[in-house]
């Protein structure tokens, strides 16, 4: 076991600038105690897609325009206490669909498509 948790978390556009062609993908990779502790493996791998239709009334949520959500995603995550869980909690909260995605050690990979709302 490592001897501290260790985190990375990235948010970058994906796709075209808007409608169902681009995506917002804000990935997390935990390793160490932290991820042992949760996922009982070294290093666990997650991410979440959310569509840049739905970036108007995330926007309003986040207290931002439409095109300032990646930097404000990236912000939300950027805190201490902050994970990717947390935007997943906001995302439900809303009622917006996302994708996701985890992978762990030995080539396990969970996926979860986007639910129409």
């Amino acid at each position: 076991m490592s001897r501290g948790p260790w985190t990375r978390r990235t948010a970058r556009r994906s796709g075209s600038g808007g409608g169902r062609g681009g995506s917002l993908i804000v990935e997390e990779r935990l390793s160490g105690e932290l991820a042992y502790a949760i996922y009982e493996e070294q290093t666990h791998r997650h991410r979440i897609s959310v569509a840049t239709s739905l970036f108007p009334a995330l926007a309003e949520a986040l207290g931002c325009q439409a095109g300032e959500v990646p930097e404000r995603v990236a912000l939300l995550l950027g805190q201490e206490d902050a994970y990717l869980a947390s935007l997943m909690d906001l995302l439900d909260g809303l009622g917006m669909p996302y994708s996701y995605v985890a992978s762990a050690g030995e080539g396990v990979v969970s996926y979860r498509p986007e639910l129409p709302s």
